[in-house]
């Protein structure tokens, strides 16, 4: 039964993510990048768009698509990454789990509050969320219109 278990677990693991692609990465923007020729989109999160903007408490706009991009590459570094596909979507882009020196990117762009948690695909990082929320950072410091909402306005 329990040989059952495992395999049927191993079997749906096989069937829902390709393996891992490993390499350097080139960064897009806050949550996609390109890896040995292939576009990739971060599982799980969603980065305001480049151009986006957003405004600190006291009312003042900066530039947090640029931030987010930014914050990628810094993760990056010149660190190879890896990447987990879990799907395709409707523009032809892997959406992976991407690690780099060990950390999970999504998982570290949503916890420095460079991303939001996307719940509509997946509630891997809402703990992740709710700290940054709560400490304020990134695009917690102010309002800030989730980059689902912007992309509907361009």
């Amino acid at each position: 039964m329990v040989e059952t278990k495992i395999r049927a677990a191993m079997l749906a693991l096989c069937c829902c993510a390709t393996p891992a692609l490993s390499g350097t990465a080139t960064v897009i923007d806050g949550d996609t990048l390109d890896l040995n020729g292939k576009r990739y989109r971060l599982h799980g999160i969603d980065a305001p768009e480049r151009a986006q903007k957003c405004k600190t408490s006291s009312g003042t706009t900066w530039s947090c698509g640029r931030a987010a991009t930014r914050a990628l590459v810094a993760l990056i570094g010149t660190s190879d990454i890896t990447c987990l596909t879990h799907d395709v979507d409707k523009y032809n882009r892997d959406i992976a789990t991407c690690h780099a020196n060990g950390q999970d990117l999504g998982r570290q762009l949503v916890s420095g509050g460079m991303a939001w948690a996307f719940v509509k695909y997946s509630e891997r990082y809402t703990a992740e969320q709710s700290r940054a929320k709560a400490a304020g950072i990134g695009i917690w410091q102010g309002p800030a219109e989730p980059a689902w909402q912007f992309r509907q306005k361009s």
